[in-house]
């Protein structure tokens, strides 16, 4: 070949050559972006992963809690109603007829003594079974979010799993 040509064809090929670096660098800059977002990727799934299970720990707390609660208010319920519909059945003494009733000051004050516990621990009875149900539609309240939580980062941990598999696919 002459080296007119040669020298042409080593033009070229020195052109298709410095076209191939700028491209293999291009490219090296965008593997590294890959790279470095899979990175990112990996790192944020770890994080919802380890989130996903300390969410899915409180879960499973509060649905042993909320159970417990709403066992306590049944009973509570049960004894509430046993107990005011005793109180209902009974004769229930006016203090008009304690005081004509009574066969002495002593037993006046028992009667009224006895009175007055009686009415105390039925309010008792009211306030436990009221802060049973509070309690229990608390924990229904942290359960319905834990849930919520548990459904919003399985959901990302989904995506960032498809992400990256897509990431993966491009290398």
């Amino acid at each position: 070949l002459p080296i007119c040509q040669q020298q042409s064809r080593q033009q070229t090929l020195a052109s298709s050559i410095g076209s191939l670096s700028r491209l293999i660098s291009a490219l090296d800059g965008q593997i590294s972006l890959v790279q470095t977002r899979e990175a990112s990727v990996r790192a944020n799934l770890a994080a919802d992963r380890a989130s996903l299970i300390r969410v899915q720990e409180s879960l499973t707390r509060e649905q042993r809690l909320l159970s417990l609660l709403l066992r306590r208010l049944a009973r509570a319920r049960v004894f509430l109603s046993r107990q005011l519909v005793s109180s209902y059945e009974g004769a229930k003494p006016d203090l008009v007829s304690v005081i004509l009733e009574a066969h002495g000051f002593a037993q006046l004050l028992e009667q009224i003594d006895f009175l007055r516990r009686a009415e105390q621990q039925q309010q008792t009875i009211i306030v436990l079974t009221r802060e049973a149900k509070a309690r229990a539609d608390r924990a229904r309240r942290r359960l319905a979010n834990l849930e919520v939580s548990d459904r919003r980062i399985t959901n990302a941990t989904y995506l960032q799993s498809r992400a990256l598999a897509g990431m993966n696919a491009l290398l």
